[in-house]
């Protein structure tokens, strides 16, 4: 019961308007029932997704802080959100930056854009809930390549490459927005907590690299394939978000 109140009361807050000043918003994937990718250790210990994408998306959050931005999270604690739920805890004004923290099904760091520009003329389509990241494909695509320098920075030996994908998740957010799935938990020891803060100190290197001093898209950096690897969930249907859709990343 207690779990319950404090997720009903951060999600209030979560729902007023955010402080003055650049609001990075991290989105933990998964989350109550809905565990994501779960890994077996050798010992026998559960290593599940959502659990991990918390503890990267806490440790981002306090090196946000601790280097004077501005963050705050979807969700703090272990409780399940649907898609819409997650696009409205990013608040009704346009953030700088919106991250959605994930694992991948192999050793690699897989980050996702929306992949549907807006139309000249098409004012529907354009401010249709769903499709408002239309609005902010450059930027979101600084913010990638952001993100993408940092782990290549961070993690050498690891491939990082950039997709675009008509994720939900993605398509309601008013500001640029990202996917980040990192290494699975067979090919990185996320018992060891200093990995998920190497992951975290790249991730807030990026953000604070695009946010304070954004710049267009490096025409040098290879332009992101039309779609993604085989991801640990079906990938999500298009079309406009309605509450209470399931969670599928």
């Amino acid at each position: 019961m207690k779990s319950y109140i404090k997720a009903l009361v951060f999600g209030f807050f979560l729902l007023l308007p955010a402080a003055s000043g650049a609001v990075v918003v991290i989105d933990p994937g998964h989350g109550g029932y809905d565990s994501g990718l779960v890994h077996i250790t050798s010992t026998g210990k559960e290593i599940k997704e959502k659990d991990v994408a918390l503890q990267i998306s806490l440790d981002l959050l306090t090196d946000l802080r601790a280097r004077g931005g501005h963050g705050r999270l979807t969700r703090e604690v272990d409780r399940n959100m649907s898609i819409s739920e997650r696009i409205a805890a990013a608040g009704s004004k346009p953030v700088t930056a919106f991250l959605s923290l994930h694992l991948s099904g192999n050793g690699s760091f897989n980050i996702y854009i929306w992949n549907k520009p807006a139309q000249s003329g098409d004012l529907k389509s354009m401010y249709l809930l769903s499709n408002i990241q239309a609005l902010h494909v450059d930027g979101s695509a600084v913010l990638a390549q952001a993100v993408q320098q940092a782990l290549k920075g961070a993690f050498p030996d690891r491939q990082v490459a950039i997709y675009q994908m008509d994720l939900p998740v993605l398509g309601g957010i008013d500001g640029p927005a990202a996917m980040v799935e990192s290494p699975s938990a067979a090919d990185i020891n996320y018992e060891d907590p200093a990995n998920a803060a190497r992951i975290a100190g790249a991730l807030a290197t990026a953000v604070m690299a695009a946010t304070v001093s954004p710049s267009a898209p490096n025409p040098s950096v290879p332009a992101p394939g039309p779609s993604g690897p085989v991801k640990n969930s079906p990938a999500p249907p298009a079309g406009r978000i309605v509450p209470n859709v399931p969670e599928t990343h």
